[in-house]
């Protein structure tokens, strides 16, 4: 795959989605996009890039390369704080219960 989109293998973390209104959005990035460094540091991979952002406080910019279309874009990202969804609550053993009426390990889980 990482030949397809002209780089080496383990270089760089391809975009998948932006989500809309996502401070990602408003500086540019777009899915499809390879980001290949952030503030000067290679990126092998998604975990790097949950790394580095993991390690910055909100407000904090990062200076990202990109390719795009095979050329190299510079952007800059801010982060911002993270949003809240409004989500179900984490599947676990005691809302497993409430929700089907049995113990999680009478549903196969451990």
């Amino acid at each position: 795959m990482a030949r397809d989109f002209g780089i080496k293998p383990n270089e760089g973390a391809i975009i998948n989605q932006v989500l809309a209104g996502s401070p990602a959005e408003k500086a540019g990035v777009e899915a499809g996009d390879i980001i290949i460094k952030m503030n000067n540091k290679n990126v092998q991979g998604a975990v790097d890039v949950k790394n580095i952002i993991g390690d910055l406080r909100v407000g904090t910019e990062v200076n990202m390369t990109l390719l795009r279309a095979g050329r190299p874009r510079n952007i800059t990202v801010i982060i911002a704080q993270p949003k809240t969804e409004k989500s179900a609550a984490p599947l676990r053993a005691d809302n497993l219960q409430k929700a089907t009426g049995q113990p999680f390990w009478e549903k196969g889980l451990r």
